[in-house]
């Protein structure tokens, strides 16, 4: 099963890892896509619920708690890391450049969205200029943001290891 779970993983992590290239060389701003986004953490709850289902049928039906959610664990942990490093190594030793394009475009979606939502002026700054300092490429940001979605995803697991578990009956 954990083979099977580590295989998903590594397909995850290389599909999602060539997604990044293919936008990057289309066009870098896609990377800042909010829908893009939602649609990697869709595919990979999917992806996690399908490694689940994968184990159970491995399993000859049965899983416990565990194993459930170690099958959607491991590969949504692995194809989130892959393409984690490649980014960090792009923006880091690569291409800097695309990185700051990156961050000063991001900087106009938030303040658009802040006064969207009626933020006052002073709050737009205030937020605008703590982010513009902010390292969003450090080995410690990305990381910490490795950690923040591994920790949602892993919460949407705890779900689905409760919904596919099945336990032998004596």
């Amino acid at each position: 099963m954990k083979s099977s779970s580590l295989n998903y993983g590594l397909i995850a992590g290389v599909s999602l890892t060539l997604l990044y290239v293919i936008l990057y060389v289309i066009d870098a701003s896609l990377l800042n896509s909010f829908s893009i986004g939602l649609l990697i953490l869709l595919g990979l709850i999917i992806l996690g619920f399908i490694s689940t289902a994968k184990a159970k049928k491995i399993n000859e039906g049965y899983l416990t708690f565990k194993e459930a959610f170690t099958a959607y664990f491991i590969p949504v942990a692995i194809g989130l890391l892959i393409p984690t490093l490649f980014l960090y190594i792009l923006f880091n030793f690569i291409d800097p450049e695309t990185a700051e394009f990156l961050k000063e475009e991001s900087l106009v979606q938030a303040e658009a969205l802040m006064k969207r939502f009626g933020a006052p002026e002073a709050e737009i700054e205030k937020a605008l200029e703590d982010a513009a300092n902010e390292d969003q490429n450090s080995l410690g940001s990305t990381l910490t943001r490795y950690a923040f979605v591994t920790i949602f995803m892993s919460v949407i697991g705890l779900i689905a290891a409760l919904t596919m578990k099945k336990k032998k009956e004596d």
